[in-house]
């Protein structure tokens, strides 16, 4: 197989493509990228001659370039495969294996349930990154299992190398992951070697040592292993065996052994020990290694006696032998051997340990005392996580808050202050960085990467955070340096997303007009429509030559109102078709239309009249040939976004409120000396839960229809209330209202108006979309006028305020005197001016301001 490509790359594993255009004969995706100015790719299988089941497998080359003639990347990946089922390097095979390769596979997934040993390696030379990367694996599965891999399915063998221009290594099987093979069920080879960059801490010897030597904690580099991961060198070799429990006749008996070693050289930076001077080791390289051996072993008999019955062991008895050391500087070495036994079933019993210890231990202390502090708690998704939505906000928790200084004290008594600054939170798409917003809890310790638009379906994604460390010298914020360069500290997890949605869930609108499920859409209050999404999925809007984007409103009657959107932002954007019917109910819809209608389905076939040539002039001959001109498909709309709404009895907010009677204005006294003012609105339909709520849940925008009083003209307020209670606010530039939240009703509670109504909460619901019903919401509703209430209670307020900070010595000035010796002055009687606003959602857009007057008559309705 093989193939060469110009601008164009492969197709991420799972990555979604609509478009049919790029899609090869193997079943590999190619599309558009203009970094990639040539690519060339080969592949072959290979097998034994005359007979390829016995070792078979492939190899796939590949090399990319760029626009200059440069190297981009050089790839190469491969697979073999031992004692397998049949196996014929046909055109088929190829085919198979290029599409196993594509959807993430090995390229030959039937072979490998068949074979009983098999590997793979893939091996990545990226230029543009200056990276080399290798993994190669290796199964094993003899038999049965009478010899198999002693990892996860399998398992035998792994390799990686990395080559780097800041780090580099290279490891084979690791402490908690080693290479090896299980033999018959009963033997175990394990091992390890390490050498480079990350290298982890060095592991105790096995739990069954420390049994047997009576539970001593054998753990001797808990110290060294709590530091930072470093360089170095590491090796380690394991055996054990274990017949597990055997009978024969009336006796059973049980043998168990193992021996290993651990061997590592590592740097450990500026680490050193408590009471001396320098660093670790030397020049920050310690060594450390143990070597171990133990057996258990027991014989029974298993009695059936009326009177007895049960195991009686004979002989129980269980040595082990281990030896530690690390070292130079400091050098230390320790030497354990012990053993029990058991006659007769404990007849005979008894147990010795004999310890030596040459040398001290070395309590860590670094340089710098922040080396020992973790601040990176946890990155969520966590590391392998799989099925991740597209709409999950990462995050990083920490376990200190960041850019907040706090204090530490040294071995030497010194008092240093410290902050944690934070150098990149990000999420990475291969190498693109995903854009996102941060948000920060309030006490900075929990950051959340809020991504603009929704995260790439099905694809591993890369979260990377790194934070340094700042000291306060002399005044001034300096880095904290470690060997040479800055103290950092930094972690990096991998998740696999989800499938992405293919519509646009309504839990995702942040807000749209006409509004989800909204009673009462006025036509003609505004011709721009619109749904803002809270994480946007522009893949929905790129749609092929196939298909047609297209808004659409349909009426229970089915006539259909279609119109253009656009995408921009994170936003739909329409124009409300200007047709629309009052007092119906409309689908509201975002399509892809098919571009072209099914026709017959000869449509794409055309004829070829072809003129046989002759000598003889008489012959007169005509080939007609049919001939398919790509291929015919029957495509069929898909819908991206579908909710309902219902337009209004009137096409416009102030055409509504023309048609609505107000009552006479009547107040109603709330305690001595304050009331409330109110007046009755009748209109059939009334307001819909939109208008006096606004949205509620998760994506919450304020209610449609605000109201606001209008002062200027007001003599209680121009005369009375404003001279004494917000002249000159903020008083004296010090005193604040404190009892509410300026920012809601206002400084001077303008906003103190609400409408109550009887449903308040009249929403279009799936029972009315079904049924075709509207009706009246409220014969009336009751406009309430609330702002002698507020203002009342802004005075005692800043009252209080002021008394207090005059009973703490300050002096009030003369303005200040006036407020603090005042009263409230009961509303006058008069008229008082309301406003009501029409505001699309989101926006805040005003579309209508239409006033209304409430009168204050003397009569009072108690």
């Amino acid at each position: 197989g093989g193939g060469v490509y110009h601008h164009m790359r492969q197709k991420g594993y799972n990555e979604k493509v609509q478009s049919t255009l790029g899609v090869t004969t193997s079943g590999i995706v190619y599309l558009p990228d203009p970094a990639t100015h040539l690519g060339l790719k080969a592949s072959v299988a290979l097998g034994v001659q005359g007979k390829p089941e016995a070792v078979n497998g492939d190899a796939t080359f590949e090399i990319s370039f760029n626009s200059r003639g440069g190297i981009n990347q050089v790839g190469l990946v491969g697979n073999i495969y031992f004692v397998t089922g049949s196996f014929t390097a046909s055109a088929g095979n190829v085919k198979a294996g290029a599409k196993s390769a594509a959807s993430g596979g090995t390229g030959h997934a039937d072979l490998k349930k068949d074979a009983p040993i098999y590997g793979s390696a893939q091996i990545l030379f990226d230029n543009t990154n200056d990276v080399f990367h290798a993994d190669m694996k290796v199964y094993v599965n003899v038999a049965n299992g009478m010899m198999k891999g002693v990892g996860e399915n399998n398992l035998a063998g792994w390799a990686v190398m990395h080559f780097a221009s800041d780090e580099w290594y290279v490891y084979i099987g690791s402490p908690a992951n080693p290479v090896g093979v299980q033999l018959l069920g009963l033997a175990k080879t394990t091992s390890y070697l390490m050498a480079g960059d990350h290298l982890p801490g060095s592991p105790p010897p096995p739990d069954r040592v420390s049994q047997i030597l009576g539970g001593i904690d054998l753990d001797y580099m808990r110290e060294e292993n709590a530091l930072k991961s470093g360089k170095g060198f590491a090796f380690g070799l394991h055996f054990a065996v274990s017949t597990g429990d055997q009978q024969f006749l009336m006796f059973y008996g049980r043998f168990d052994a193992g021996a290993g070693l651990d061997i590592m050289l590592k740097d450990y930076g500026s680490a050193r020990c408590e009471g001396r001077s320098g660093p670790l080791g030397i020049n920050g390289w310690y060594a450390n290694g143990q070597a171990y051996a133990y057996l258990e072993g027991k014989i029974g008999i298993r009695v059936k006696l009326k009177f007895y019955k049960g195991d009686f062991d004979i002989l129980k008895i269980g040595a082990a032998a281990v030896l530690q050391a690390k070292g130079p500087n400091p050098f230390w070495m320790r030497g354990i051997v012990g053993g029990n036994y058991s006659i007769l079933g404990g007849l005979v019993k008894g147990s010795c340990r004999f310890e030596v210890t040459v040398g001290e231990q070395c309590k860590i202390v670094t340089d710098n005392p922040m080396g020992d502090i973790e601040v990176i708690a946890e990155v969520t998704p966590g590391a392998g996580a799989t099925d991740v939505s597209v709409f999950n906000a990462p995050q990083v928790v920490f376990n200190m808050p960041v850019d907040k200084s706090f204090e530490i004290v040294d071995l030497d008594d010194n008092h240093k202050f410290y902050r944690i600054k934070l150098d990149h939170f990000k999420l990475l798409d291969g190498t693109r960085e995903i854009a996102a917003r941060p948000e920060w809890n309030d006490s900075h310790d929990v950051l959340a990467l809020n991504t603009y638009d929704v995260l790439p379906g099905q694809k591993p994604i890369k979260a990377a955070v790194q934070v340094s460390f700042e000291e306060l010298v002399g005044g001034a914020w300096r880095p904290v340096t470690e060997n040479g360069g800055r103290l950092t500290e930094k972690q990096e997890v991998t998740f696999t997303t989800g499938i992405a949605p293919d519509y646009i869930p309504l839990e995702n609108v942040a807000y749209s007009y006409p509004v989800i499920n909204q009673y009462n859409f006025y036509k003609d209050e505004s011709s721009n429509g619109y749904i803002k999404l809270v994480k946007g999925q522009p893949e929905l809007f790129s749609v092929s030559r196939e298909w047609v984007q297209k808004g659409r409103f349909v009426s229970r009657s089915g006539k259909q109102h279609l119109f253009n959107v656009s995408y921009a932002g994170g936003q739909v954007n329409f124009t409300v078709p200007a047709d629309l019917q009052t007092g119906q109910i409309y689908a509201f819809q975002v399509v892809n239309l098919p571009a072209q209608a099914m026709g017959a389905v000869d449509q794409n076939v055309d004829s070829l009249v072809t003129k046989v040539v002759s000598d003889n002039e008489l012959m007169d001959t005509e080939v007609r040939t049919r001939q398919a001109e790509g291929t015919l498909s029957n495509l069929k709309e898909k819908n991206v976004f579908s909710t309902h709404f219902r337009t209004s009895q009137y096409a416009s907010f102030g055409g509504k409120l023309q048609q609505t009677s107000v009552s006479a204005g009547w107040p109603r006294l709330l305690r001595q000396g304050v009331h409330e003012l109110g007046v009755f609105l009748n209109n059939p339909e009334g307001f819909d839960a939109f208008e006096l709520k606004g949205v509620t849940g998760k994506n919450t925008t304020p209610p449609l229809v605000g109201f606001e009083a209008k002062l200027s003209d007001v003599p209680w307020y121009r005369d009375y209330v404003y001279p004494v209670v917000y002249e000159g606010y903020p008083l004296g530039g010090t005193f604040h209202l404190k009892w509410r939240k300026a920012d809601s009703l206002g400084v001077v509670p303008v906003r103190a108006i609400h409408l109550q109504q009887t449903p308040s909460d009249r929403k279009l619901t799936e029972a009315l979309v079904a049924s075709g019903a509207g009706g009246s919401i409220s014969n009336y509703s009751m406009l309430k006028y609330n702002l002698p209430h507020y203002i009342e209670q802004d005075l005692i307020d800043l009252q209080g305020q002021i008394a207090n900070a005059y009973a703490g010595g300050v002096l009030p000035t003369e303005r200040l005197r006036r407020l603090l010796v005042a009263s409230f002055t009961k509303i006058t009687d008069g008229t008082y001016p309301v406003d009501l606003k029409y505001q699309l959602p989101g926006t805040r857009q005003t579309t209508t301001i239409y006033g209304i007057q409430i009168g204050n008559y003397p009569t009072v309705i108690k």
